[in-house]
């Protein structure tokens, strides 16, 4: 596994696995808010393949940057990980 970089991604280019945690509405909506009031405190985590990226944590941020309307965000873009690493 090698180190991550921080990158500034494209949202519509991050794919979530379908395996991915759920979340209400409220929490969406709080999450939304503390963005749109603090920023991007945390980095969200991807593993980068060819074009695109996989979300591996923080589905939470994701979904409230695309309801703010944000493009990008950053992250920390692993190129390769092990599925036991994900």
């Amino acid at each position: 596994m090698s180190d991550p970089t921080t990158q500034q991604i494209p949202i519509d280019k991050i794919d979530i696995p379908q395996e991915t945690r759920n979340h209400d509405a409220a929490k969406l909506e709080s999450l939304a808010q503390d963005l749109k009031e603090q920023g991007q405190l945390q980095e969200i985590t991807v593993l980068a393949t060819g074009d695109r990226f996989e979300l591996i944590v923080c589905k939470g941020r994701v979904l409230a940057a695309q309801k703010l309307g944000w493009k990008d965000i950053r992250a920390s873009v692993y190129n390769e990980l092990s599925d036991f690493q994900k």
